[in-house]
């Protein structure tokens, strides 16, 4: 499919339903990265990962018909992070507060928003050049966030110092980069593949919390993050079918894409 579109079908973008998809879409990915990151003021940092994982199964619920070896590709993968949270031993007091559970609800209904921004995605994809997509999507998201952030925060941002808005800054810079690439994975992947992939990015986050936090980092940490890269071997070197909104099939394996 050609990134590139021709005016005229931009022009029909701009005027039609795929227009609405996109403006819903930057709505859903917006109350995703919301709920996630509020999640954070609730629960820990492991508690949160855990919850997030969710977004691989809620991704296969909505997207692809698999076969057997993803779902086991899947198992690894979450097994893998389940057994390197449960190391890290979480107090019982902290799993019984209710701040905790309205953590975790928080942060499994940011996999799930995650999870459908993915696949509404990878839907438009079949319609919209990344460029395209990606323009919108940036425009109409930051009209959106924009405003939740005064409406929600205001008296935060009026107060935050300067040590502050430089991290931001750099998280912005992160979050540009990222969404730059997402649209390129999904093309020549799946909304699943790319969630399951980023259960690394969960892997690097808690070992850089212990790092911080001068916690000790264990030799079952590689042993978790093995499992997590041996179910995404599984997972990319088999052939998985998904449909677009053609209802024509795709058939796709890892550097392998035949439309």
């Amino acid at each position: 499919m050609n990134t590139l579109m021709q005016d005229s079908n931009i022009k029909k973008v701009v005027t039609g339903k795929i227009l609405a998809l996109i403006i819903l879409n930057a709505i859903i990915d917006l109350e995703a990265n919301f709920l996630i990151v509020t999640s954070f003021e609730y629960a820990s940092v492991t508690s949160i990962v855990l919850a997030n994982s969710m977004t691989v199964p809620f991704a296969m619920i909505m997207s692809t018909k698999y076969r057997k070896q993803h779902f086991i590709g899947v198992i690894f993968c979450l097994l893998g992070l389940i057994f390197l949270i449960v190391q890290t031993n979480q107090p019982a007091n902290d799993l019984q507060s209710s701040s905790y559970m309205k953590g975790m609800l928080l942060a499994v209904g940011g996999a799930f928003l995650y999870a459908l921004a993915n696949t509404v995605q990878e839907y438009l994809l079949n319609y919209v050049g990344s460029y395209e997509y990606l323009g919108l999507l940036s425009a109409f998201g930051l009209i959106f966030g924009i405003s939740q952030s005064f409406a929600l925060e205001y008296h935060k941002i009026t107060q935050m110092d300067s040590s502050n808005a430089t991290f931001l800054a750099f998280y912005a810079l992160a979050i540009f980069v990222f969404y730059s690439l997402v649209p390129f994975v999904i093309l020549h992947t799946s909304a699943t593949a790319l969630n399951l992939s980023l259960l690394t990015t969960y892997i690097y986050t808690l070992i850089g919390y212990m790092i911080l936090f001068n916690q000790k980092l264990e030799y079952w940490y590689f042993g978790s993050f093995s499992l997590v890269l041996a179910g995404l071997a599984l997972f990319y070197l088999t052939p998985e079918q998904t449909f677009d909104i053609k209802g024509e099939s795709k058939n796709y394996a890892i550097n392998i894409q035949s439309e």
